[in-house]
């Protein structure tokens, strides 16, 4: 016969007490994680700035000029922006090559703006000709790893429909410093002109070159390859385009209201600031998540990542505000100093 020996089991009390000790333990190490996780894709985001300070300067090297923000002139680069130019020094040969033979076509001939081109120079495709094809440059929706910062949550690609043409685009978190605002061009990235380092009389250790710009939810503008930005009607028709909040930015950017996108238009004229997201309400009352393309900012906590003309890369708090419209441009003979 089996003697049966009753084992006593956990009690209500003792599992409700270990379930609370796990709750404990998961609070304490959870944040921890959390900040870990954060630290690193800062530092990630960083080394991300750090190479296309390299590549820029590589750029540089070849070129006797930093590439503008990007080009409003009717050509085979039109509306490429300083990112699409330095693909081959940051390994992106490859991609660079395709985009380029690709807008070397000649086979479907347009005039745009009293200029004689190619229907391939547009890289959204065709469709701003009212032509059914081409379609979009193949390095459009490309991501480019090093255009992403890990901390944005947002999804690496977009889709629009533009005149009956649908578009796929990768997003960059970073955009060139075009100075104060998209119409005093007084820092080193804006349309058309390219800057050397002897036009940069400030010091390349300075004068900011490129900022975190994060992606909000519906947002219209900030990929990589090409862009066209803000239009103000009240520019040069030939530059009323110059890539603000697209693929370049301000240190206190307007809003031109003039976008066409009632939700963007509706957000303040600016100039903006150096601030924490989800912040700026629009003409509505809302806080309106749009208005974050108007200025600097990051998903990290506290600032947001800055590389130099000289190829340095710095972590600055939003306390560093009221230098950063001196910092931001290139022959401005302003005299500073950071919190």
């Amino acid at each position: 016969m089996v003697r049966r020996t009753d084992r006593p089991g956990f009690t209500l009390i003792e599992l409700l007490v270990v379930i609370a000790i796990i709750g404990v333990l998961t609070g304490l190490l959870l944040p921890a994680a959390q900040r870990a996780r954060e630290a690193a894709n800062r530092t990630k985001c960083a080394n991300n700035m750090k190479q296309q300070g390299l590549a820029l300067h590589n750029y540089h090297d070849v070129h006797k000029a930093f590439p503008s923000g990007l080009d409003n002139f009717f050509s085979k680069y039109w509306h490429w922006s300083w990112m699409a130019k330095i693909l081959p020094f940051i390994e992106q040969d490859t991609l660079y090559k395709a985009a380029d033979e690709w807008a070397s076509n000649t086979t479907i001939p347009v005039t745009w703006g009293g200029v004689q081109g190619y229907a391939w120079w547009s890289p959204w495709g065709a469709w701003e000709f009212g032509l059914p094809a081409p379609g979009q440059n193949p390095a459009l929706d490309k991501p480019i790893s090093m255009y992403l910062c890990p901390s944005d949550p947002m999804p690496v690609t977009s889709s629009w429909s533009a005149g009956g043409a649908t578009l796929t685009m990768s997003r960059t978190d970073y955009l060139g410093v075009n100075g104060t605002d998209y119409r005093k061009k007084d820092g080193i990235f804006f349309s058309n002109e390219p800057v050397r380092f002897a036009d940069i009389k400030d010091g390349t250790s300075n004068t900011l070159a490129v900022g975190e710009r994060h992606a909000t939810k519906a947002q219209p503008f900030g990929f990589f390859f090409a862009g066209c930005g803000q239009t103000d009607y009240g520019l040069d028709p030939n530059d009323n385009q110059r890539g603000a909040a697209d693929v370049v930015l301000g240190t206190r950017e307007l809003n031109s209201q003039q976008n066409g996108i009632p939700a963007m238009d509706d957000c303040p004229v600016g100039p903006y600031h150096f601030t924490p997201p989800s912040q700026i309400r629009d003409s509505n009352g809302n806080v309106n998540p749009l208005c974050d393309q108007f200025h600097f900012w990051s998903y990290h906590p506290g600032g947001a990542n800055f590389l130099l003309g000289d190829g340095s890369v710095h972590f600055y708090p939003y306390q560093a505000d009221n230098v950063m419209p001196p910092f931001g441009t290139r022959n401005g003979g302003e005299a500073f100093e950071m919190p």
